[in-house]
């Protein structure tokens, strides 16, 4: 089975402001493997996740990890611990967490079925 990879797109925007995006999030083949790249945000603190599009019954995680290539957990939103950064529908979510990548996953959907979800992470740094 191939393997294809979607990497975040990312648009500085302002000092100290950086926009990330993943587009067509969610589509599932039973021929390929979708994976979504990491995103490496160190240098901004303060994450806002926003979810837009046709989820159908798709559930999305947002996850984090310190080595690119680690296992990487689902975050917490800034409720605190306990309160996963998940979506099911379209929602803003401010992220507890500050890890070196962050990254989201698909946990459930069905298998080929179109959907048009974009996630995009506004990171702010008070570096300015």
């Amino acid at each position: 089975m191939a393997t294809t990879t979607i990497n975040p797109f990312h648009e500085k925007l302002a000092k100290g402001v950086l926009k990330s995006t993943w587009s067509g999030v969610g589509v599932i083949s039973t021929s390929t493997t979708i994976a979504y790249g990491p995103a490496s945000l160190p240098q901004y603190p303060d994450k806002t996740i926003e979810c837009r599009g046709d989820f159908l019954s798709a559930g999305l995680s947002i996850r984090g990890c310190s080595i690119a290539t680690g296992v990487y957990n689902t975050l917490n939103d800034s409720r605190g611990e306990g309160n996963a950064l998940t979506f099911t529908a379209a929602d803003t979510k401010t992220c507890l967490e500050h890890p070196l990548f962050i990254k989201p996953t698909v946990s459930t959907a069905t298998a080929n079925t179109a959907r048009a979800i974009t996630i995009t992470i506004m990171a702010y740094s008070n570096r300015r």
